[in-house]
């Protein structure tokens, strides 16, 4: 195929197939001389609309879908006067449990609280709470 310039004759003849005819732009290219993407970019540069549009490949299939299955965790009831703090892991085989001790601070007892506000490790209250749970004792 060439590289040569597109003359008045080639773009009228281009123009006529794509508007009026069924042909792909590879069977309008062989009879132009032309490549199939040489036909392309003319036609778009030339802004012609095809009034059937041709798909030249089959069209995709769809994949199937797995069913997604939602199942929802069985509700945890939490009494508002214990500790939240959480035991267990389902992953893992351990059902969740919540500690459920009498509330000392925020939503925690006061070995929790301890745990989760270290800003609060020198108060006398955590410290005792933290030599009970084992947290803060040296190893040495």
């Amino acid at each position: 195929m060439s590289d040569r310039p597109w003359n008045d004759q080639e773009t009228e003849l281009l123009k006529t197939l794509v508007e009026t005819t069924d042909l792909t732009f590879e069977q309008i290219g062989k009879r132009l001389g032309r490549t199939k993407n040489q036909c392309i970019g003319k036609a778009r540069r030339m802004f012609l609309v095809r009034k059937t549009e041709h798909v030249s490949r089959a069209p995709r299939k769809e994949a199937k879908k797995k069913p997604v299955r939602h199942e929802a965790p069985p509700p945890i009831l939490v009494s508002k006067e214990g500790c939240r703090w959480i035991e267990g892991h389902p992953e893992r085989g351990k059902p969740v449990e919540f500690c459920c001790e009498p509330i000392e601070r925020g939503s925690y007892c006061a070995e929790h609280a301890a745990r989760c506000y270290l800003s609060d490790v020198r108060s006398s209250a955590n410290r005792e709470a933290l030599k009970r749970s084992g947290i803060g004792r040296s190893t040495a």
